[in-house]
């Protein structure tokens, strides 16, 4: 399959399933932010140092601060909801990558439960791979470009075949084994589509964001805190809607490899065709 039938069946699915994914991303990651910021304001109402913290980008000023009571109290109910959020962000995650592949009738309420069921699996995928990307980072840049693209589809291998992490890298080792430069190129082609994506939405998003810090230089209205957040917290939600299209993109690569690998005799025939 070629790039662009493999960028088709992924934009087809994509836009069939994008209220999904939408309505999980505002539950899952918007209303998390939203409680944060709620409770920024109520103690920035209640507390002139908390207002002054929110209000005011001078770090320097902050070891100004007397560390009252209700600072503390402030910083140990923001770092608890804050991991709260960082949860049900994982299990967002953790479920779109399920979803990606099982499109059935897909809903919010499987996205949620199968990501909170695959929760754990999740996290250890990520700290394990991470460790092992920073390890061949740290030896040189081109061995860990050289394996990343081996295990660009380790994670769906992980959630769809149901096998171990490590298990799963080799078996992502081998479906992009013979096929590297193939993925290396789709893999470029769609990362560049995505940043050019990225940019046109980062760019309205510097803009607020300059004159959002540029009034909070100005002022210390809480208003101007509550609308940079706002806009902070809607392109957080585009972000991470345009991400999972990313998502299907590695799916059907994935099982490109995959189908290419049973039957290797149909992809030369294609080829000839």
């Amino acid at each position: 399959m070629r790039f662009g039938e493999i960028f088709n069946k992924s934009w087809n699915e994509y836009s069939s399933t994008f209220n999904v994914f939408l309505k999980s991303s505002f539950i899952l990651l918007g209303i998390p932010a939203l409680v944060i910021l709620i409770y920024n304001l109520f103690f920035a109402l209640i507390s002139s140092d908390v207002r002054s913290m929110l209000t005011n980008y001078n770090i320097n000023g902050m070891l100004l601060f007397n560390f009252s009571s209700m600072l503390i109290i402030h910083w140990i109910g923001a770092l608890i909801l804050g991991v709260v959020a960082l949860v049900f962000s994982l299990i967002f995650y953790s479920g779109a990558i399920w979803s990606t592949l099982n499109l059935k009738n897909l809903t919010f309420d499987k996205l949620y439960k199968n990501g909170k069921s695959n929760f754990w699996r999740y996290v250890l995928f990520i700290i394990l791979v991470g460790i092992f990307i920073f390890l061949l980072l740290l030896a040189l840049v081109i061995p860990a470009i050289v394996f990343m693209v081996f295990w660009s589809v380790a994670l769906f291998v992980y959630y769809h075949e149901r096998t171990g992490i490590i298990d799963s890298l080799g078996r992502s080792f081998n479906l992009v084994r013979g096929r590297w430069w193939k993925t290396f190129g789709y893999l470029v082609l769609i990362m560049i589509i995505m940043i050019a994506i990225g940019l046109v939405v980062f760019i309205p998003y510097f803009i607020l964001s300059v004159l959002g810090l540029a009034g909070t230089f100005l002022t210390d209205s809480l208003i101007i805190y509550f609308i940079s957040q706002v806009i902070s917290i809607l392109f957080t939600l585009v972000y991470a809607v345009i991400g999972i299209f990313f998502l299907f993109f590695l799916k059907n690569l994935y099982l490109e490899l995959k189908e290419s690998k049973k039957s290797p005799k149909k992809v030369l025939k294609s080829k000839k065709k």
